[in-house]
């Protein structure tokens, strides 16, 4: 049955935006359903099913029949903080430019904390609006700084935890700040992550850990999920807890070995092995145990594609070995997203067209259109907890989607083809070849 919309029901619920003939991507089908109607009001969608336009009154009209309707796309490994060293215009104009293309949530994972809050209060901004952002601040981890060199033109991109109290301290400070998250990387003391850890779950902060180089992890992931971590970055995060019993029992003794000689050439003879080197019962498991826990992924596949100046700075056995970290990265990520552990879209960079990179890299490794839409819509609202206001198009949710021309099951290329980008009820694109104005009222909402 259609809902007949009133002149009153328009005074009341004003400014009101409809929607007309949209296919509604389904995050639990990964299909798109049948031609319906939307209703947008005060920012959110109010209304989804046939509905019928009143004769009079102000509500906009937009005409998408047979378009592809998707929630808004999250990039979920970024670094925006580079963006900070433009100016305010060149800053909104970097911001907006994720918005016009459909990327309406970004989840920062490393940023100058003070910095990172101005972005997000200049995405807010209503003339040139970019994406929601939610941060973490900087990136935690014991001294030395792996990174210190960033905080020279960016400080506070990354800060030094060496003691339990330093690790209460952070996380007190960073919470006061607004974060929505932490992220820990690389190295540190167990004990001294366990605390930070543990302050992080008293404050409700999610934790998003990267264990560092492909090998050598004070904090492998096995010991991060037993504390309470639900996202890890990178592909090759599981390498060393899925090593063969031999390889492993020799990858713990080089653990306790400070020479850096005899990692070097172990890591390179793993190389040569590539998924050899891997039990694949112990991924199986690491995979349920994900699945169980809750636990996300987030691949970066398209870090491992060499750039012209990339190839520059690379000798030969360097990019013999960038190319095989990167074959076992595509391994592992196919292998775990078809076990069913959800992954999410990230690009570890600051300019949107390394979100649709991302995208394309996870296609080429094997993940399907609907698992790569999951991921960046769905999944990522699920893993910050907000899966019941972002992430679907479901009566009540936050009205930020994309209208598609063509098909992004059929390719996922056609996730750049929108017609129409709106966020929380703002329009931010429509170049609809029909939009017929004829009941629209001079603020769409």
């Amino acid at each position: 049955m259609s809902r007949q919309w009133t002149t009153a029901d328009l005074e009341e619920f004003s400014p009101i935006m409809l929607l007309k003939g949209g296919r509604l991507f389904d995050g639990q089908t990964g299909q798109f359903g049948p031609e319906l109607d939307l209703v947008i009001q005060r920012g959110l969608i109010s209304e989804v099913g046939h509905v019928d336009p009143p004769r009079s009154g102000e509500m906009t009209i937009y005409d998408v029949s047979g378009m592809f309707l998707v929630p808004g796309l999250w990039e979920c490994h970024a670094h925006l903080g580079p963006l900070s060293r433009g100016t305010e215009d060149e800053q909104r104009a970097a911001l907006h430019s994720f918005a016009s293309q459909g990327i309406l949530y970004v989840r920062d994972v490393g940023s100058p904390v003070d910095r990172i809050q101005h972005l997000a209060q200049l995405a807010r901004g209503h003339e040139t609006p970019g994406p929601t952002i939610y941060y973490a601040g900087p990136m935690l981890e014991k001294s030395p700084l792996t990174w210190e060199k960033h905080n020279v033109e960016l400080p506070g991109f990354t800060v030094a935890v060496d003691s339990a109290d330093e690790a209460r301290k952070v996380v007190q400070y960073l919470a006061a700040q607004g974060v929505s998250h932490l992220k820990t990387f690389n190295h540190f003391e167990q004990e001294v992550y366990r605390v930070l850890i543990e302050q992080a779950h008293a404050f409700k902060l999610p934790v998003v850990h990267d264990p560092g180089g492909p090998l050598f992890h004070d904090i492998p992931m096995d010991f991060a999920i037993g504390l309470g971590v639900r996202c890890f970055e990178h592909a090759k995060s599981p390498w060393p807890i899925v090593l063969k019993d031999k390889l492993q029992t020799d990858y713990l003794e080089l653990m306790r070995t400070p020479g850096p000689q005899k990692k070097r050439d172990f890591f390179f003879s793993l190389l040569d092995l590539g998924a050899n080197s891997v039990s694949e019962p112990k991924l199986a498991e690491l995979a349920q145990i994900m699945v169980d826990k809750h636990v996300f992924y987030c691949p970066t596949l398209d870090v491992f594609t060499l750039r012209d100046g990339d190839l520059h700075e690379l000798n030969s056995e360097q990019r013999v070995a960038h190319n095989k970290v990167s074959e076992l990265c595509v391994f592992f990520t196919n292998f775990l997203a078809a076990r069913g552990v959800r992954t999410l879209v990230g690009q570890d960079g600051y300019e949107p067209q390394g979100t649709f990179q991302e995208i394309m890299k996870l296609h080429q490794a094997g993940l399907s259109p609907a698992t790569i839409i999951r991921s960046a819509t769905s999944n990522p609202a699920t893993w910050f907890g907000l899966e019941r206001r972002i992430g679907a198009l479901k009566p009540g949710f936050e009205a930020s989607l994309l209208a598609l021309e063509k098909n992004p099951l059929e390719s996922v290329e056609h996730l750049q083809s929108s017609r129409l980008i709106i966020h929380s009820g703002q329009v931010l694109k429509c170049s609809l070849p029909d939009h017929n104005p004829a009941h629209s009222s001079d603020n769409p909402g």
